[in-house]
């Protein structure tokens, strides 16, 4: 690799685990406030024949997998950087 190329690393992953528990916490606070809110308009009966019923557990299902989904690329994206930067150190050995 040649010496006038360098790897610019990710600003936003400096202080990565130090408010973990705070952010989760506040992550599911802010949830559970926003499902609250949907279900309070929404009103839906806990009848499984109802529409309103069904548009509420795709709501719920939807936030869910978003939430996975997040952290699923975010897991690959560490990994496929941390991938990248031995691929460099081993090519840069060379």
């Amino acid at each position: 690799m040649p010496e006038n190329v360098r790897i610019i690393k990710n600003p936003h992953r400096k202080n990565k685990g130090k408010n973990k528990p705070l952010l989760v916490a506040l992550w599911i606070l802010a949830m559970l406030i926003l499902i609250g809110l949907v279900y309070y308009v929404a009103l839906p009966p806990l009848n499984i024949h109802s529409g309103s019923f069904w548009t509420f557990v795709f709501f719920l299902l939807a936030l869910v997998l978003a939430e996975f989904s997040r952290r699923y690329f975010m897991y690959h994206e560490k990994k496929y950087e941390d991938q990248l930067a031995e691929d460099t150190e081993e090519s840069s050995e060379e």
